[in-house]
Order: C-alpha cells, then sequence, then structure tokens
C-alpha cells in the first residue's frame, strides 16, 4: 500500500506526495506481462511461448508506465475522498529527478502533487438583514402604444427609398478612423441603425438630409444608449476588452422604411396564433372573401380596425407586464448574487488556478488565461458559495431530476407528439454532451436556490416607470 504525505502551503495549496515501493506496483506489472505472454503472437514463437524477457524488451515500459498511473490516480483520489479535500481544478503534478521509468530497473518511486483547495466558507447574509428591492413596473400608454406602432410597421410594406427619413432603418459600412484616415487595423463592420434611436439626436436631424451612398462621420458610443461595453460586443462583435476609437465613417448602403400596416383581425391571428385570436375574439370571424381596394388589398373597415386596436392594446399590455415582471425578478436575482457575493468575500489559490488553466487549455495562452481569469474566478466564487447555500437550505437537484427536464423539453419541442422509446433515444443523445447537462443542472439549481433565499432576506417592494427600470438595466 502507498505511504502518502501531505504538505499544506499557506496560499489555499498542498503538495500531496505519493510514496510507491517496489512491492506495491512489481506483482501488477509480473501479472500483466504473463497475461500478454498468452496472448501475444510475434512471428518465429509458438502463441503462449514468447519469453517474458523478450516482452519487457518489446513492452516492458509501457506496462510499467500504465501501471504506475493507474495505482498513483487510485491512491491520489482515494486519499483526497477518504480525507473530505474540497479541490480546485485537477491535482498538477510536479517534476521529480532521477527517476526514469525502466522494466529493467525497479525502483521505489515518490510522485508530487499540486493541489487547489477551496478556502472555509463560513456564509453571511442569509436572514433579514440583507435587503433588496423587489421592483414592481408600471406599464403606461405611451410604451404600448409604441408597441403597436412597431407591430404595425412589421406588417406593413417595406420600401426601400434614396432619401432618409426620420424613422428609417440605414445599413451602414462603417469603418473606424484614427485621425483623418482609416485605423490600420481597425473595426470594419455592417451594422444597422435606427434613426429615431440614436443616442446622438443632432446626428439624427442631420442624417436627413442625406440618401444612400452618402458617408458620414459618427461618434460609435453615440450609436445607441448605451454602454461601451455592449456597444462593442453587440454592435461591433469585437470582445469589450479592444482598445476601439470613438470616431469611425459610416457610408449608407441601404435605406428601409416600413409603412404602417392596417390592423385588422385577420392580421391579428397571423400574428398571435388562434388560440389568442379566439381569446380576444370570442364571437368574430373572419370574412374569407373581403372587398379588395384598388391595390387588390382587403379593404378593413374603422370598426374593425378599433377592434383590433383595442385587443392589440390589451394584448401588449399583458405580454409588456409579464415581460418586465420576468426582467425585474431577474435583476433581482442577479442584484442577490452580486450582494452575497460581495457579502462572503474569499480568497482562492489563484496562481495555483491560472496553471492548471494553462494546463488544461494548452491552445490558451498564458496572457489570454490572464486577461479571463477575473471572470473565471468570479464565477467560480459563486459557483462555491451556491453549493454552501443550497447545502444550508436544503436544495438539492438529482440527475433524475436533469433527465425529467430534458424529456419535458423534448415532449414540449414535439408537441407532446413523441413515442418512449424515440424519447429515450433523444434524451440519451442530449445527455452526451455534458456541457449542455452541467448547464442545464445549473440553471436548476438556481431555480431553487433563489426562491429559498427570497424567504430568508428582505424584500421592499417598489414600484417605478418602465422608462426608470430600463435606466436600472444600463446599470
Amino acid at each position: 500500500m502507498a505511504n502518502i504525505v501531505r504538505e499544506d502551503n499557506e496560499n489555499l495549496t498542498a503538495v500531496i506526495t505519493v510514496n510507491l515501493a517496489k512491492a506495491d506496483y512489481e506483482p501488477a506489472v509480473k501479472k500483466e506481462l504473463n497475461s500478454l505472454r498468452k496472448t501475444t503472437n510475434l512471428k518465429g514463437f509458438r502463441k503462449g511461448m514468447v519469453p517474458v524477457s523478450y516482452l519487457k524488451k518489446l513492452y516492458g515500459n509501457e506496462v510499467l508506465s500504465k501501471n504506475l498511473n493507474d495505482l498513483i490516480n487510485k491512491e491520489l483520489y482515494t486519499y483526497i475522498e477518504d480525507n473530505k479535500l474540497e479541490t480546485l481544478g485537477q491535482p498538477m503534478p510536479i517534476p521529480v529527478e532521477n527517476q526514469d521509468i525502466d522494466i529493467n530497473k525497479l525502483i521505489d518511486f515518490s510522485f508530487k502533487f499540486e493541489l487547489g483547495l477551496a478556502p472555509k466558507i463560513e456564509i453571511k447574509g442569509l436572514d433579514d438583514s440583507t435587503s433588496l428591492p423587489v421592483h414592481t413596473i408600471k406599464v403606461n400608454k405611451k410604451l404600448v402604444d409604441q408597441e403597436i406602432k412597431t407591430w404595425r410597421k412589421r406588417i406593413g410594406k417595406q420600401s426601400n427609398p434614396e432619401d432618409v427619413g426620420e424613422e428609417d432603418v440605414l445599413t451602414v459600412n462603417a469603418v473606424e478612423f484614427d485621425g483623418d484616415k482609416p485605423k490600420e487595423g481597425g473595426v470594419e463592420k455592417e451594422i444597422k441603425m435606427a434613426v429615431d434611436l440614436l443616442k446622438n439626436k443632432k446626428l439624427a436631424k442631420e442624417l436627413l438630409k442625406l440618401k444612400k451612398g452618402d458617408s458620414f462621420s459618427l461618434n460609435i458610443f453615440e450609436l445607441e444608449d448605451n454602454k461601451p461595453e455592449f456597444i462593442k460586443k453587440q454592435i461591433l462583435g469585437v470582445p469589450v476588452e479592444t482598445e476601439v476609437n470613438e470616431t469611425f465613417t459610416a457610408t449608407i448602403t441601404d435605406v428601409e422604411r416600413r409603412e404602417l400596416g392596417t390592423p385588422s383581425i385577420s392580421q391579428f391571428k397571423n400574428a398571435f396564433g388562434q388560440d389568442v385570436f379566439e381569446k380576444y375574439f370570442k364571437d368574430e370571424t373572419i370574412d374569407e372573401d373581403p372587398e379588395l381596394d384598388e391595390n387588390g388589398e382587403p379593404i378593413v373597415t374603422e370598426e374593425e380596425q378599433k377592434k383590433v386596436l383595442a385587443a392589440l392594446s390589451k394584448k401588449l399590455k399583458e405580454d409588456l407586464a409579464k415581460y418586465y415582471e420576468v426582467s425585474a425578478e431577474r435583476r433581482m436575482f442577479k442584484k442577490l448574487q452580486e450582494r452575497l457575493t460581495e457579502l462572503n468575500d474569499f480568497e482562492l489559490p489563484d496562481e495555483f488556478l491560472k496553471r492548471w488553466l494553462e494546463a488544461a487549455n494548452d491552445k490558451v495562452s498564458k496572457e489570454e488565461i490572464e486577461k479571463e481569469y477575473v471572470n473565471f474566478a468570479k464565477d467560480l466564487k459563486w459557483n462555491l458559495l451556491k453549493g454552501k447555500f443550497c447545502k444550508e437550505l436544503g436544495v438539492e437537484v438529482s440527475g433524475d431530476d436533469v433527465v425529467a427536464s430534458f424529456r419535458q423539453n423534448i415532449m414540449q419541442y414535439f408537441g407532446g407528439q413523441v413515442d418512449g422509446d424515440r424519447l429515450d433515444q433523444l434524451t440519451q443523445t442530449v445527455m452526451e454532451d455534458k456541457s449542455a447537462v452541467e448547464k442545464r443542472y445549473q440553471e436548476m439549481v438556481s431555480e431553487k436556490l433563489f426562491p429559498a433565499i427570497k424567504e430568508k432576506i428582505t424584500l421592499t417592494e417598489e414600484t417605478i416607470s418602465w422608462e426608470d427600470f430600463d435606466e436600472l438595466q444600463k446599470e
């Protein structure tokens, strides 16, 4: 049996030394070589009659390495499990000098591994001293009217004029500039911009004087009322840490204009489906042979338009209320995570974890790991805290729960029309994606954990406008 020595360091790491005497591994090596002798076919020898000495020459070091690795891993992970060590990452081997793998010179071996240890965490904040606002968002007529206008544009006719209107959507080729010339190696991106949504209202007015093919100077960070990080990632498609000059030259390559579509019962049904149609138009029928105008379009009476706009107002108000309810809860959970992480701050074995990440991702440079480590450490800290909170609050998600969740998703995707064997096969295929399984597991943990935490802390109700909430979302 191996002799194992543990030496703890001050930086949340430990060195484990696995000492293997010759007697610990030699029997297994001899047994495997004898097994090879019985099954190996080599020219010049009868089956089962190859000399062990010859097999040692051909395969000895390979057999020795395999048995040593198997025994080391068994002893190391048994020690970790028996001693209930909470480790981070994977054990990192430490080179030991003068230990050649030689089947003809069996010696006592010592193998060293560095472990990253999880910190001891005494959780805080799971009581009424932790206070968070719960926002109820007011959805007013202004917002509903905006959504109705957007919906009517969606069903309206599109044209592509040469001139620019105040509600047009422009496609532009945006080129990053350095002074009075394009920046060498700079960003060049085709982007869409809605004239009426531009943060720079002065520029929006100037655009009305332009036409397709014209160019103009643009401060890219005034494209939308969002943070520079959002502009870089979502608009320009570059990493947030990329240095980007604010000045771009944009050339208009297309102008998209949409008329307001006529709100008809038929359009409402097409947009929202039969079930929603029946909810808002219980006693209405759609005229299958409507009178047509001079352009061949169905004529919609003012009375019908009023009915549709009334139904549309109710439908969109309900949708917006639900959207903001979900958004408010999502924001509250995000703030709760930030608050609990702040209250339960702790150290990690940073240098060990960086070395482990570098070893585990051989195609990623040391510089890239250094750059991404802050986010990695943030996620790791939250996952460690999440485990502690789950244990404290009795929140559990089993493997069977995850399987059941995938099965339910598959059933919903096929509208419940999938037989048992096919369902089993599809579930098994999905479960083979380990990253998808881990992602779903973490989602299910959060779905159970956050409501349990809400029961322990103080929640204060605040009613605010949708405009104010949208501003909060930009923080």
